[in-house]
């Protein structure tokens, strides 16, 4: 089977859509527009990435990041936004997360979790 990924995103078509994208490259996605249910679902799962919006109305993705980093659970994670976080609230929160542009397409999300699966991190 193709590697975990738990997605969360507040906007249904903008989730539906990468999960379209996700499962037909070969992926076994959870998807969620909640972030107390991608919680869950990270605890149960076990994913090997999560990847998230970051605004969205009861707790922004950096946020989840870094409550996921509280589980016992450690998946890589990526930011998947139409508005980057700040950099320096990134590099002072959290380090170890990648971020990609909505506008650059399902192809750049594809390419980025290939290389954060295969290289980690420093991939980005």
């Amino acid at each position: 089977m193709g590697k975990k990924i738990v997605l969360v995103d507040d906007d249904r078509l903008v989730l539906e859509s990468v999960l379209a994208a996700l499962e037909a490259s070969g992926y076994q996605v959870w998807a969620t527009d909640s972030t107390e249910e991608a919680m869950e679902l990270t605890r149960e799962v076990e994913p090997d990435v999560l990847v998230t919006d970051y605004r969205m109305p009861l707790m922004d993705g950096v946020s989840l990041l870094e409550r996921v980093k509280e589980l016992a659970v450690a998946p890589l994670m990526l930011v998947y936004s139409a508005t980057p976080p700040p950099p320096d609230l990134l590099s002072q929160r959290i380090r170890e997360v990648c971020w990609v542009a909505k506008t650059s397409g399902h192809g750049a999300l594809l390419g980025k979790l290939t290389d954060l699966l295969e290289g980690g991190v420093d991939a980005s």
